[in-house]
């Protein structure tokens, strides 16, 4: 609804979750001036918007800020300007090559709160189109943000080769970042954070 963004092209969403801000060229203040080279060692101050109706969190620094907020975000050359918006429950793990390669046992759900949300979990076998036959399994993950608390309910659905145990660790984000880590075997489990 925040009509600032309708014709913006240099900001996109990713997902429900992720707003991006790719930085391609360097940004020039007013008063400078373009010049042939860019000095990779200068930290630039880069304009973002974030789009009022929700606040959102610096996917770097955790840091929240309120929606409907021009700034100028440091962007060092490492650096791209990623937000995530508060209401999110994001999964990740450590990184791989391709799906088989590790066994995902453990896997971190971050909680940006500020909103309820929920997700599903979705697996199967990794390859093949067993899926198309209802051979997956999908876990409901909901957050709710005026109770906190976050619920996994059962599993529903199976397919040969499952995790029937799992390690999630859990991640509150934010000022008052809260881990926990809880052992989950596919029957409905609460959490207080």
């Amino acid at each position: 609804d925040d009509k600032k963004v309708w014709n913006m092209g240099n900001e996109y969403l990713y997902g429900r979750s992720f707003l991006i801000v790719p930085v391609t060229q360097p940004f020039y203040a007013r008063g400078e001036k373009e010049t042939s080279s860019v000095d990779f060692s200068r930290v630039q101050r880069y304009p973002v918007y974030l789009p009022e109706g929700a606040d959102w969190y610096d996917f770097w620094t955790e840091e929240k800020i309120v929606g409907g907020t021009n700034l100028q975000r440091e962007v060092p050359v490492d650096v791209m300007p990623v937000y995530v918006k508060a209401g999110s429950i994001i999964p990740s793990s450590t990184a791989v090559q391709y799906a088989s390669e590790k066994n995902w046992d453990r896997l971190e759900l971050r909680i940006y709160p500020g909103a309820s949300a929920e997700f599903d979990l979705y697996e199967d076998e990794n390859d093949g189109y067993a899926y198309e036959k209802g051979i997956f399994s999908i876990i409901k993950i909901q957050w709710n943000d005026a109770a906190r608390t976050l619920t996994l309910a059962d599993r529903q659905g199976e397919f040969p080769g499952m995790l029937k145990r799992r390690t999630f660790r859990i991640t509150l984000a934010g000022e008052n970042k809260t881990t926990k880590e809880i052992q989950y075997n596919g029957k409905l489990i609460t959490i207080n954070l």
